[in-house]
């Protein structure tokens, strides 16, 4: 009885799909950036562990540098404090005397200023600190 086709024709087979060029081409392609992407990936996260202990060790040094600086100005806070106390407990126009700068610089040599005056006045106070006093 003819009219709708036959059936007496085979079915189609199903089992084994076909790929084209273009599908094939594009599942390598992906294949491809998949690699591609994991390499990458794994650069990345070493790159940073790297970066990682970097830091580490650079924070270890600076800790380990400030508190040497802390020790440091510690011991030169106690120096400077028990020298400045011993002077302060002598005579007061010699620590004054160390405190100021009495040396002539070089600008001052050919053009004095008021400065040397009050410089010559401390030298002599520092010399005979009871005549200026009196005086």
């Amino acid at each position: 009885m003819g009219g709708m086709g036959g059936m007496d024709s085979a079915p189609p087979d199903f089992s084994m799909p076909t790929v084209g060029p273009l599908a094939e081409w594009r599942m390598t392609q992906e294949n491809k950036l998949a690699e591609r992407a994991s390499v990458a990936a794994a650069a990345l996260s070493e790159k940073q562990a790297e970066a990682r202990s970097a830091l580490d060790q650079f924070y270890a040094e600076r800790k380990v540098k400030s508190e040497a600086k802390a020790k440091s100005n510690k011991e030169e806070e106690a120096s400077f404090v028990a020298d400045r106390d011993a002077t302060m407990a002598t005579d007061s126009w010699e620590s004054i005397c160390k405190m100021v700068d009495l040396n002539v610089k070089d600008g001052e040599k050919d053009n004095p200023k008021p400065v040397d005056r009050m410089r010559g006045m401390l030298f002599k106070l520092k010399a005979a600190p009871a005549a200026g006093v009196a005086s």
